[in-house]
């Protein structure tokens, strides 16, 4: 047998007698004969029996348990003197345990009031702590979301103007629009939709309507678009130039192309949206015409001097 399980078993029978050994002593220190019913005799009456005479010990005191009675109490006192000694010994006893009392009190109270401390201190590093736990949380979730973004499908779309020109009093004008998926994953459900509107100076308040008006007459289509992949839409408008609706002292027209394109992504389906807005202009426009065509400058007006500029009002999601 190995020596660790010899020392338990050694230690385990020591154990258990010195239990014993100790039970015995207590109980028989406790049931020992001066701890029975005394004896006692009155001035004015006979000796009674024990049973009648109860000893001090065996005297109820306000409900003091029986153990713990025969524990505490003692003999009767012999005399008067030894009475008198005994109750100024307990008088004594009484308020040196009464000091230490206060003394075991104090100390509690004080490991209290710190203990409170290092617990109000742990809260609010707990509490910070739960505040940097979710700074780290909301930063992550940024991350994942641009992790996300980067491998989702986008689609962008450009126009290009490949017709303008001034035939008989009238002004032609031919686009093509190019979407374009530049994403990391297929676009699903691709539909698409483009409109040219001649509009005056209210601008930008129109552009939100003329996206819901495109939106309006798409259709649905079964069409996907992987990565890198372009497709094209072409479209095109007349506008008889003596009927145009010039505007300004210097009579010009704005003329404006908007595109929208919906889509899903891989993994969901709700439908993302791309909207575009660009203006047609004349190359090498000033900044005081560079979102419109002039009367006076349509003499210019030639596909290779024609161009799109990027009016701002986008839309992505």
């Amino acid at each position: 047998m190995p020596r660790g399980y010899r020392f338990l078993i050694v230690a385990a029978c020591g154990l258990a007698l010195f239990v014993a050994l100790g039970a015995g002593a207590f109980f028989g220190a406790l049931y020992a004969p001066h701890y029975g019913d005394q004896a006692k005799e009155s001035t004015y009456h006979s000796t009674k029996a024990k049973e009648a005479n109860p000893g001090q010990i065996d005297r109820d005191r306000a409900g003091l348990p029986y153990l713990a009675e025969r524990i505490a109490s003692g003999p009767d006192p012999k005399n008067g003197d030894e009475s008198q000694k005994r109750d100024l010994a307990a008088q004594e006893a009484s308020a040196l345990w009464a000091f230490w009392l206060l003394v075991i009190s104090l100390a509690g109270t004080i490991t209290t009031i710190i203990g409170t401390g290092f617990l109000l201190w742990q809260i609010i590093l707990t509490r910070e702590a739960v505040q940097d736990t979710g700074k780290a949380t909301e930063a992550m979730g940024t991350q994942n979301a641009i992790a996300i973004a980067a491998q989702r499908a986008w689609m962008v779309c450009e126009p290009v103007i490949t017709k303008a020109e001034i035939e008989e009093s009238t002004l032609i004008l031919e686009w093509e629009w190019v979407f374009s998926n530049i994403g990391a994953t297929v676009a699903r459900d691709v539909c698409c939709g483009s409109s040219c509107k001649t509009t005056g100076d209210n601008i930008y308040q129109m552009v939100p309507d003329i996206y819901a008006e495109i939106e309006k007459k798409m259709i649905t289509q079964d069409m996907n678009i992987i990565p890198k992949e372009t497709v094209k839409f072409g479209g095109g408008s007349w506008h008889s130039v003596p009927h145009i609706r010039w505007i300004g002292d210097r009579k010009r027209i704005n003329i404006i192309l908007c595109a929208v394109a919906r889509y899903k992504i891989e993994g969901s389906d709700d439908w993302h949206k791309t909207a575009r807005s660009f203006f047609i202009r004349l190359k090498g426009a000033d900044l005081t015409s560079k979102y419109a065509l002039y009367e006076d400058g349509l003499g210019d007006l030639r596909t290779n001097n024609v161009e799109t500029a990027n009016f701002g009002h986008s839309i992505s999601t």
